[in-house]
């Protein structure tokens, strides 16, 4: 089963799961796919289809409301089998799976991890009221609330509030039985002691004397990957004379070697080969554990026929910030082909039953990422190396060094990485607080070439912008008009507009926000405070300029509208919103009235649309 399928499951099932509680035993909760027989309501534990998990966490593919949670001071408990606890648990599971709007401002489709996540602090929060000595939620007071938190204390207050809060929801909506009563339910959140802007966060990069020892290492054990794999080979041998790597290999490798284990060297041959490929991918392209676990055998493709002019490509799936798991292809170093072919050879020594680059020889899956983790401590610990390295620190690594060295860094950053934004990119060179001088020197740079733009656009014959804040702006910097007529050039025009506070804010593609530092727009009026809201910026607030190439797309926007507007497919309502958001384009651009208007003269039926 296939994402979207698993979504479309969800959407079709919300439609038929009764209204409230109780749920039949037989309720299916998860779906069915080729590997997975999905759950149901009357089952313990409750488990997702794996081939739609993100890899590294396959072993997170759902919660098992059994099994034991451990609290400070020794504290254990559980959940019996047929307690009540149990079934109101599982009555606020169907509410993750079915009815997130409930619990969030908008619909969520679940994933595994969403459903994980959720529910395993859910399931804390029960197992506590069980050791606490309640039956039910409806025994839940204000008073004892006390210590259920007490017991949950290594939860932060805010993640706390949080369970409640949903609690409180769902038993208002009546979507479990015997919920909560209506009290005054309050937690004291106290901001955890605030975030802290100038401390670390996160995995930090490593410097250039730890980044180019972890290189040294990983280029030497890819350059003994033949040798390391005729080691595998022999020790794998069903009757070998004895199971140690041979002097001539050990003198070779720059391990210390008493931090050998005693037995199973050809684990530890594999692991230093795969952690090296692992080291030098992620140098590379910063990847993400997930993405660094998805690549399989032959992630690498070579095109062309010619072999000195061939380009090699890399393809690994990206789920975050994606509404569905997404191959990316990047180019590559033809050193990366034969890295790869270097851990393929040792894969093969192993007799590896499954095509994962990062697994276990015998497993059906990719490492998890905990098992990722472990792995790269133990490289370290073999080579006796006193810094960390987890998932995350090659990709800050690659952060800092492409801001400190190459000019506009930011946005190639949120390409090279997959970000979804700029402002991603941004948040994670900004978790190096050494950064933060060159980051914001970046962003800066960013708002003064966006201004310089608009100053060279408004004072160009050839094009227009649009908004009324940039029809304005054209009119003050009429093309007919020098500098020494305009009394200033476009360097004093930017650092006039940086000045005031007036920076360009990109709301989408093409438009801009220049309502500056106290201007209240149409955004403001419906948040009621001075915070920029792209979600709710209109082509009809005074503070919005559009890019000329914005005119084009609104042009075709207008001449594809006589097509949707004669169409059966969309209903009444998604016609009224298209008209909708037309009017309001020509609020920036009202030069196109005169196209809305030929398209109402040639078709008269038309006009009902538009009336008001």
């Amino acid at each position: 089963m296939q994402l979207n399928e698993q979504r479309v499951w969800y959407a079709a099932c919300s439609l038929q799961v009764e209204v409230t509680p109780p749920y039949d035993d037989m309720l299916q909760v998860t779906p069915s796919s080729g590997m997975s027989e999905g759950s149901f309501f009357h089952q313990n534990g409750w488990y997702f289809p794996p081939e739609n998990i993100p890899a590294g966490r396959k072993a997170k593919d759902g919660v098992y409301f059994l099994s034991p949670c451990f609290y400070s001071n020794n504290v254990t408990g559980y959940l019996l089998p047929r307690s009540f606890l149990l079934r109101q648990l599982k009555e606020v599971g169907v509410v993750h799976l079915f009815r997130t709007e409930v619990i969030k401002d908008t619909r969520v489709v679940p994933t595994a991890g969403f459903f994980y996540q959720h529910m395993s602090k859910m399931k804390r929060f029960f197992v506590a009221m069980k050791i606490i000595g309640l039956q039910s939620l409806s025994e839940l007071t204000p008073f004892n609330l006390n210590d259920v938190q007490k017991l949950m204390h290594g939860l932060k207050a805010r993640e706390f509030a949080f369970i409640l809060t949903k609690l409180v929801k769902i038993s208002r909506a009546g979507l479990v039985t015997d919920g909560l009563k209506n009290y005054d339910w309050e937690v004291d959140v106290d901001d955890d002691n605030g975030n802290d802007t100038t401390q670390e966060r996160g995995a930090q990069p490593l410097t250039d004397v730890q980044a180019g020892a972890l290189l040294t290492l990983s280029r030497t054990y890819i350059s003994l990957a033949g040798e390391i794999a005729a080691e595998i080979v022999r020790l794998t041998d069903k009757s070998p004379k004895q199971r140690i790597i041979s002097d001539d290999l050990l003198q070779k490798l720059p391990l210390i070697a008493e931090n050998l284990p005693s037995n199973k060297h050809e684990t530890t041959l594999h692991l230093l080969v795969e952690i090296s490929v692992a080291h030098l991918s992620c140098y590379h392209f910063g990847f993400r554990p997930s993405e660094l676990l998805s690549i399989r055998e032959g992630f690498i493709l070579s095109a062309g026929d010619n072999v000195e002019l061939q380009e090699h490509r890399i393809k690994f799936v990206r789920t975050k910030n994606v509404p569905a798991p997404t191959v990316r292809e990047l180019r590559v170093d033809p050193y990366l082909l034969d890295v790869h072919t270097a851990l393929q050879n040792v894969r093969k020594a192993l007799g590896a039953k499954n095509d994962f680059l990062f697994a276990h020889p015998d497993a059906e899956w990719e490492h998890s990422t905990n098992l990722l983790l472990y792995r790269l401590r133990r490289f370290s610990q073999l080579h006796r190396q006193d810094f960390a390295v987890t998932g995350y620190t090659w990709r800050k690594t690659v952060v800092e060094m492409m801001v400190r060295i190459i000019t506009e860094a930011v946005p190639i950053l949120a390409h090279v990485l997959g970000h979804q934004s700029e402002s991603e990119a941004v948040g994670y060179a900004l978790s190096n607080p050494q950064l933060r001088p060159e980051i914001q020197a970046a962003v800066m740079q960013v708002y003064i070439q966006r201004a310089g733009t608009l100053f060279e656009t408004a004072t160009s014959k050839s094009s227009a912008l649009g908004g009324r804040a940039g029809k304005r702006l054209q009119q003050l910097l009429s093309a007919d008009i020098n500098s020494e007529e305009l009394g200033f050039t476009e360097a004093e025009f930017v650092e006039d507009a940086i000045t005031r506070g007036n920076l360009p804010v990109k709301v989408a593609p093409g438009v801009f926000c220049v309502r500056g530092n106290l201007g209240r727009g149409l955004c403001s009026m419906n948040s009621g405070d001075l915070m920029a809201d792209p979600a709710n910026c209109s082509a009809a607030c005074e503070f919005q300029v559009q890019m000329p190439e914005r005119k084009q797309v609104v042009r075709d926007n207008i001449v594809y509208l006589e097509q949707y507007l004669r169409s059966k497919t969309p209903s009444r309502m998604q016609k009224r919103h298209a008209v909708n958001q037309i009017n309001e384009q020509l609020a920036a651009w009202p030069e196109l009235t005169e196209v809305r208007d030929d398209m109402l003269q040639r078709l008269p039926q038309l006009r009902k649309w538009f009336a008001q």
